[in-house]
């Protein structure tokens, strides 16, 4: 039996079966572990964001309509959803 454009007998041919079988499964790993990572990793920005929210709402301003300068930039975070899980409706709704 030719396989990329080597013959091979059916021996051969089950041994590099099992052999590309095995480097699927490898990869399929790496895979599911990368996804795992981006999970927590996204879990861990939510729930800082939470503190975040939390601290800006308990920070003292000089006067009612002051606005420092860090706080611009935490309304631009909390307003942008970066996570792939909770575009269109994703997994989760967090």
């Amino acid at each position: 039996m030719w396989i990329d454009g080597k013959w091979m007998t059916e021996t051969e041919a089950n041994a590099y079966v099992t052999e590309l079988k095995t480097q699927l499964k490898d990869r399929e790993n790496e895979a599911e572990n990368g996804i795992r990572q981006i999970a927590l990793y996204d879990d861990e920005c939510r729930r800082l964001k939470k503190i975040l929210e939390l601290a800006h709402s308990e920070v003292h301003r000089p006067y009612p309509d002051y606005q420092y300068r860090w706080e611009f930039e935490l309304a631009k975070l909390l307003a942008e959803e970066s996570s792939v899980y909770h575009k269109d409706g994703g997994a989760e709704n967090g």
